[in-house]
Parts: structure tokens; sequence; C-alpha cells
């Protein structure tokens, strides 16, 4: 077995064998989550069964975390409009005679 950076490297230099290292990645997850099942409905001491399965699966999540990652879906839009704000804190200050501050806006990018 080669060492873990000339994996890396064949990886990044050969488009081919990186494609075949993902195929087998993906099927050493699914071997994974059926070993786990095989450990489950097999082992006689449950403890050890639920530890030898659960550790399967937590690599198995780590491996591929599309398929069997915890899912996470978090969106938040919220559009937040302080031209109000501004306009008021601008006629406090003209009011004090304090002359009106530089004014520059700058325009957010949307993060979408």
């Amino acid at each position: 077995m080669p060492k873990r950076n000339t994996v890396y490297r064949w990886r990044l230099s050969y488009p081919d064998f990186g494609e075949a290292y993902q195929l087998a990645v993906e099927e050493h997850t699914d071997a994974l989550i059926d070993e786990a099942g095989e450990i489950v409905d097999t082992e006689q001491n449950p403890q050890l069964g639920k530890l030898k399965a659960d550790h399967r699966r937590w690599l198995a999540s780590r491996l591929n975390r599309q398929k069997y990652g915890d899912k996470l879906d978090v969106q938040h839009n919220h559009t937040l409009d302080i031209t109000p704000i501004i306009s008021k804190a601008l006629e406090r200050l003209s009011n004090l005679d304090m002359g009106l501050p530089q004014t520059k806006f700058i325009e957010a990018e949307n993060s979408d």
C-alpha cells in the first residue's frame, strides 16, 4: 500500500484514479453500514454490538457526509432597512450645528 500523501498526489494528478478512489470510498462506506446491521443482528453482547455498530455508522458519516452525515439545513433570509435610522441621526446632527459627516453608502452583497 502506498503512503497516504502518494495517494493524494495520484488523486490530483490522474483524474481516472481520483474517480476510482472516490467510488471505492463510497463502496467502503456502504459496506460499513451493512456491517453495522450485521453486528446488531449477530452480536451476543448487546453493549459491545451497539459500540461496534455505532463506530461503523460514525465512520461512514465522516467518510460520506452527503449520504450518511447528520442533516443540518439552516436557511435564514432577512432584509434590514436602516435608511430611516440614518436619516434621523443625520437630522439630529444637523440640529446640533456640528456639520454633517461625510456620507458614504455601501451596498451590501447578497450572500446567496
